[in-house]
């Protein structure tokens, strides 16, 4: 069909726009483009919408007989004779087959049907099964991983005794004048448990029987220990009695390591000390909190019924730009993790004559981080498909998992940022942020070390790094010709706005060839010489506090400069370009590059400037909110949030069964759950994981010399005030 070769075209031409930084390895420019395809594909093909009305009545009819296997044949005979009968489960099956819906035009082009009607069909002769169908999908692309993301597709009820190349034996038989194939794509609802399901329960049984033992074990001890309070005179006789065991604190501290009542009052501690940069515990929640907004936003384009909508709002209203350019807040987080290695690393050092081992410290810090990391992973890839069902589920999980089932060993590498070169076949695709954090970390003992011995020779090598990032990234930008991510969307935004309220789209948006060019030029966002810029500010703040103590004094006139300079800038950063993307426009070549190169260093900048006056006294409002001890708890949860939310957010979205209509209202609440149900999750995993790991290397760093103990954390997994009592 022209109408379907022209949506190619246009995708084709316009991916030019999507090289730009996504919010999430699940690049957001693809999330668009589909959405976007949806919308051409509804402008253009409405007449073949139509042929959906009664596709139900001639696929499972006697016509298709002779094209499938025997089993199948015999279910579909079967089902032809009870619908002239009136049988009640056969209008169940036909009730459940997706049909056209309102707002084709608004990109409703996926109509999933009710899958749970259809399955509820359990004849002798019919079981039912839900399969879905897809209208002209590209060559070469297995229907399933198509199903549901971009161009026409609807849901369809067979017997359970038809095979996937039955169902499309039968549409094609079908619709035999139609210029384009229909393909079938029946997900394994039947899901058996492989060898690592197995390996992946067996572990989690192991994990909570250690946390049931040792929580046990510490509710017995302490009631003894309130008991032998009671009687001083016993407690001493019994200590002095005790006294030729051998280090019995230790036993009692490894025994309860995965204690869940130790590590509670562990992660609701919100004791501070006066050198505790308070402020950065809300700065952290905040920013996670806005990471999940952003995801809560931009994953449910792919199920929503209304992708129109999201695109006029996003040109028409300007606070959405909070939402567009949210990946400003991991820019956050590589300032908060640079201030603190540097922060607690120059206090550490100079404790310690300016001696470090370096192998230990990437070992323990290997250790600490890849615990947690490698659990959420393997859940992923194992138990995640057993906690949800759906037309969609299944074409999630293949996505999940067909990557981590050849590049898992990338992650463990923390490499996965940059092999393999294609974003798109990276596992556990959210982790690029930590492998770029463990690389940046792989520097910082020169760093430091610099900074330590020459203070004017360390603050010039950082400042160099910088400003070779930012020169990089502009160069690069340029190369490649990316517009900002917010400008990008706006022209995607446009187009599918355009299609929607056209009927006849201007024959302007035909499709240029562009170059191609390597990931490692044109991926402005996962690769580390893009992204170390927002680490290096991170760490020269760090390095500020320590070296005036937390006490810089600034004149009255210089804070309110500060205050503006630095609120200006945040939000000329997040809503500057809003007046050129509103339109749909560009920004030539050199502004798109000086932006893409410098809006990341001024964000951290406007962010030192917060810490800075928080910590020296100049935060009035600001620091009371920042420094609120609620937040001290939530911090502490960030890094098993940043593993989980994304996979609590498609939980939400790929169990449903039919698409959603997108509405402020729909989204604020999707955000919600979301944040309340990544937050349960997230402890659970931090007392399993993550907190028994860290008290067990606490352990390990107090048996070795005290050179050794340097502790350097990164703010997604820090525990707070546990972390800086071992460096002060």
């Amino acid at each position: 069909m022209s109408d379907i070769l022209l949506v190619s075209l246009l995708l084709a031409g316009y991916s030019a726009f999507a090289l730009s930084q996504p919010l999430t390895p699940v690049h957001p420019s693809d999330v668009v483009r589909n959405a976007v395809g949806k919308i051409i594909v509804a402008h253009g093909d409405q007449h073949e919408a139509k042929l959906a009305t009664d596709v139900a009545l001639k696929v499972l009819s006697a016509d298709n007989l002779d094209v499938v296997g025997s089993n199948c044949s015999k279910s579909i005979g079967q089902f032809v004779k009870d619908l002239q009968l009136f049988k009640h489960y056969t209008l169940e099956v036909l009730d459940s087959w997706g049909k056209p819906e309102a707002g084709i035009l608004q990109g409703n082009v996926v109509w999933s049907g009710r899958q749970y009607e259809c399955k509820n069909v359990q004849e002798a002769s019919f079981k039912g099964q839900f399969c879905g169908i897809v209208f002209a999908i590209p060559p070469n692309i297995d229907p399933l991983d198509y199903l549901g993301y971009q161009g026409i597709s609807m849901g369809g009820c067979f017997p359970d005794t038809c095979s996937t190349e039955d169902v499309t034996l039968m549409l094609n038989n079908t619709f035999k004048n139609l210029s384009f194939p229909i393909f079938g794509a029946c997900p394994d609802h039947v899901q058996e448990w492989e060898a690592k399901d197995i390996a992946a329960l067996v572990v989690c049984c192991l994990i909570l029987t250690l946390v049931a033992a040792s929580t046990l074990l510490d509710y017995i001890w302490s009631k003894e220990t309130e008991e032998l309070t009671e009687s001083s005179d016993q407690f001493h006789l019994l200590h002095s009695q005790h006294q030729p065991k051998p280090e019995p604190e230790k036993v009692h501290r490894v025994l309860t390591s995965f204690s869940l009542i130790k590590n509670t009052k562990k992660l609701l501690d919100t004791t501070q000390r006066p050198t505790d940069i308070t402020c950065l515990h809300g700065m952290r929640f905040l920013s996670m909190s806005w990471v999940i907004l952003g995801h809560c936003q931009l994953f449910p384009m792919t199920y929503c019924d209304n992708p129109t909508f999201v695109a006029n709002y996003y040109l028409n209203s300007w606070s959405f730009q909070a939402i567009g350019n949210a990946y400003y807040s991991v820019d956050t987080f590589f300032y908060l993790s640079g201030l603190l290695v540097a922060y607690l690393g120059m206090r550490t050092l100079k404790k310690n004559g300016g001696r470090i081992n370096v192998p230990l410290m990437y070992l323990y810090r290997y250790i600490r981080l890849t615990p947690p990391y490698a659990f959420v992973m393997f859940m992923m890839v194992t138990l995640y498909r057993k906690m949800g069902d759906g037309p969609y589920w299944e074409t999630l999980w293949r996505g999940l998992r067909t990557p981590c089932d050849k590049y898992w060993w990338t992650n463990l590498l923390y490499i996965n940022n940059l092999y393999p070169e294609n974003s798109a076949d990276e596992c556990f695709a959210w982790g690029w942020y930590l492998a770029n954090d463990t690389q940046f970390y792989l520097f910082v003992p020169l760093f430091l070390f610099v900074l330590y011995r020459w203070k004017a020779l360390g603050l010039g090598i950082l400042n160099f790094v910088l400003i070779a990032s930012m020169s990089v990234t502009g160069s690069f930008s340029k190369h490649t010709n990316q517009q900002p991510p917010a400008v990008a969307y706006g022209q995607l935004a446009h187009i599918a706005s355009m299609f929607s309220q056209s009927t006849n789209p201007p024959g302007s948006l035909q499709a240029e060839s562009t170059p191609q060019y390597s990931p490692y030029m044109a991926d402005l966002y996962q690769k580390p010489w893009c992204r170390i810029g927002a680490y290096i500010v991170g760490m020269i703040t760090g390095y500020i506090l320590y070296s005036n103590n937390n006490k810089i004094r600034m004149p009255k006139w210089a804070v309110f400069f500060g205050w503006l300079t630095a609120a200006g800038a945040c939000c000329g950063v997040v809503y500057g370009l809003y007046p050129t993307l509103s339109t749909g426009g560009a920004l030539n070549t050199d502004l798109a590059a000086f932006y893409n190169a410098v809006s990341r260093p001024v964000w951290c900048v406007g962010m030192a400037w917060v810490t800075i006056a928080c910590v020296s006294g100049y935060g009035g409002p600001v620091n009371a909110f920042l420094s609120w001890k609620g937040f001290i708890p939530l911090s502490r949860l960030t890094y098993c949030c940043y593993l989980l939310h994304p996979l609590v957010i498609w939980w939400f979205l790929a169990t449903a069964e039919t698409h959603f209509h997108f509405s402020i209202q729909f989204m604020i609440m999707i955000f919600l759950a979301c944040l309340l149900f990544t937050h349960l999750l997230a402890y659970a995993v931090a007392m399993a994981i993550e907190f028994p790991t860290g008290e067990l290397m606490k352990m390990l760093q107090e048996r070795g010399q005290r050179h050794v103990r340097i502790q350097l954390p990164d703010e997604v997994y820090t525990m707070g005030k546990e972390e800086n009592d071992n460096d002060s």
